[in-house]
């Protein structure tokens, strides 16, 4: 009888112990549980870490070597518990993510599923234009952005002819060398660059993370941060869009353009798209985090699936939820 008596004793307090740990771990704003859900056939788990390693990548997190095994903790057979504060971010990029991480396990869904699913998790980071600038800490102004680097001796492209822009576009370039000073402009308006009747009303920015990703921005007119470029002067929408296209590359040019007196030439551009590419390849190569920015996997099955559900279902052109 004394025996039973103990062993019962032991078994609640196993109970209570889970039943704190669950307490505690749903209270914890650095992490996170993660459904991982085949969605075609040929995916896995491996496949869909990678994406989410990408994804973590993109939103400025340096992750250094063995972090991310470090960070995401498996629960069963589909089921992760990710901890943001493992992974590299900044200070201001954890504070982010927990104010998400914190509503999300509010919701009806976590509660009965006891986790998000993946995908959702990455469009709710990525995939939101508002969560996106809080966590990879973009320039709550284009002033504020502008005064970063040195335009003073700038290097200015005209675009007549462009797959992004259904107008004229000005792509204005920081005269730097030096990595982590580089910022490319590119304005979208209305008007003629040859007769110089150009007027910008949007200003589609990035600049380089210290994790060697390139990090986007959009400003209105006004100089305030917008959540997407407007569909009536081009094709960019969202920052996750920009990363759509650009991936991990300063993009040269598409289409062909003519010359423009006043301006740097086509084959002038080129040229320094190229050098400052090579610096930033250069400058990746210095870096020994998870991910190998020396080769891009052109977005995995995973990933392509992934954006796929983003553009459908939250629309890389418009509004977004967010919770800030």
């Amino acid at each position: 009888m004394k025996t039973k008596t103990i062993l019962f004793a032991l078994c609640l307090l196993i109970l209570i112990a889970c039943l704190l740990g669950l307490t505690v771990n749903e209270n914890n704003t650095n992490s996170i549980r993660l459904r991982f859900n085949s969605n075609y056939k040929g995916d896995s788990i491996e496949i869909q870490k990678i994406g989410l390693i990408w994804a973590l990548s993109y939103l400025g997190a340096d992750l250094p070597k063995q972090s991310f095994e470090n960070a995401l903790k498996k629960l069963d057979k589909s089921n992760y518990e990710l901890h943001v504060d493992r992974i590299g971010f900044e200070p201001f990029a954890i504070k982010a993510m927990q104010v998400i991480i914190k509503s999300l396990k509010q919701s009806e869904e976590y509660k009965k599923m006891g986790g998000i699913d993946l995908d959702e998790f990455v469009v709710y980071t990525l995939g939101s234009s508002n969560h996106y600038y809080q966590i990879t800490g973009a320039k709550q102004t284009y002033t504020q952005f502008k005064s970063n680097f040195d335009f003073s001796k700038e290097q200015v492209f005209p675009v007549l002819n462009s797959d992004v822009a259904k107008h004229h576009r000005l792509i204005r370039m920081s005269d730097s060398k030096k990595v982590s000073k580089m910022a490319f402009i590119a304005e979208e308006g209305v008007g003629d660059l040859v007769t110089k009747t150009f007027q910008a009303e949007v200003f589609e920015v990035f600049d380089i993370m210290k994790n060697g990703q390139l990090r986007f921005a959009i400003y209105d007119k006004t100089g305030n941060l917008m959540e997407a470029s407007p569909a009536s002067l081009g094709n960019a929408g969202k920052p996750v869009k920009c990363l759509w296209c650009h991936e991990i590359n300063i993009q040269s040019l598409f289409t062909k353009n003519d010359s423009v007196k006043d301006y740097i030439s086509p084959r002038q551009f080129q040229e320094l798209i190229r050098n400052k590419m090579q610096a930033l390849q250069d400058y990746r190569i210095t870096l020994k985090g998870e991910v190998d920015l020396k080769i891009m996997p052109l977005w995995n099955c995973y990933t392509l699936i992934l954006w796929s559900r983003l553009c459908i279902n939250f629309q890389m052109n418009g509004n977004n939820l967010w919770i800030f």
